[in-house]
């Protein structure tokens, strides 16, 4: 299933410390200065994709921060995409959510903020009131819609734990292919043989400068497809680059990022699998 995710700003005010906010934005710089996107530059990008190209607000940054998100998830769901949402719900208000709740997601995941300082997602009363409404909402829909609300470290920020309970996730912080440096280990080695991508190399990132990039693993802009208002969606995979990424699969010699990605790649032949758990235990 193919998918864009939208990241409608460069530059999260959040600042977890797991994620590498740093690398993206001294990358971006050199590719000009749309750091937000414009809602008319979501709107050619968007035309351009097929009916069958799910949307992700998710991307590299808190999609809200942008304040004419929920115009654009709107405007998605007119033209008949399926919608999925990754937030912190940071820069959402409830009037925003009024007008995004009878949009029937695909899955609405909430990054919760922890209780170790680790993020800088403030916990008020308006993002309290926020998460209480949201979290009943989701009660009364229980099983149409695929909810989370998960933190990324071991502990959840007390407030936010009264009102959600246990229905909290703990999940681990990933490595994003090596990007995260400050003390994240990246668990994968680089890997050898012949590999594949679970989502088929076809679930990438829109920029707000219309680029579009081949995966949330990549924040360094490694690969970058080309630009959606200026090429058309299948160009994307007639590019060099894609071309280049889809051979580096099967030839391990090539750089790409895929090499060390723990989330998405999977060794391809029995053979690959022998010797990358190999290589993995030492």
């Amino acid at each position: 299933m193919a998918t864009m995710e939208i990241t409608t700003r460069i530059g999260c005010k959040n600042r977890c410390a797991y994620c590498p906010q740093n690398k993206l934005i001294n990358a971006y710089n050199v590719k000009g200065s749309v750091f937000e996107m414009s809602l008319e530059t979501f709107k050619k990008c968007i035309d351009k994709l097929p009916k069958s190209v799910d949307i992700e607000f998710s991307g590299f940054s808190e999609p809200w921060l942008n304040k004419e998100c929920t115009q654009m998830a709107l405007y998605a769901h007119a033209r008949g995409h399926r919608l999925r949402v990754y937030t912190t719900l940071v820069g959402m208000t409830i009037d925003h959510w009024q007008q995004l709740k009878d949009i029937p997601f695909e899955s609405f995941w909430i990054h919760l903020p922890t209780g170790d300082g680790s993020d800088s997602i403030s916990v008020d009363d308006q993002y309290l009131e926020l998460l209480k409404e949201v979290s009943v909402f989701f009660d009364d829909h229980q099983g149409s819609i695929d909810v989370s609300y998960h933190v990324r470290g071991k502990t959840t920020h007390s407030e936010v734990k009264q009102v959600l309970g246990d229905r909290i996730e703990n999940r681990g912080i990933g490595a994003r292919s090596g990007n995260v440096e400050d003390g994240v280990k990246n668990t994968i080695k680089r890997r050898k043989g012949k590999i594949g991508c679970k989502r088929n190399l076809r679930q990438n990132i829109l920029l707000p400068n219309g680029d579009v990039v081949l995966c949330c693993m990549d924040y360094g802009l490694k690969h970058s497809l080309g630009n959606l208002l200026t090429d058309s969606y299948q160009s994307l995979f007639e590019s060099d680059e894609f071309k280049r990424v889809n051979r580096g699969l099967s030839d391990g010699s090539m750089d790409i990022l895929c090499r060390y990605c723990d989330m998405l790649a999977y060794d391809a032949n029995l053979m690959t699998k022998i010797i990358n758990k190999v290589r993995n235990l030492f």
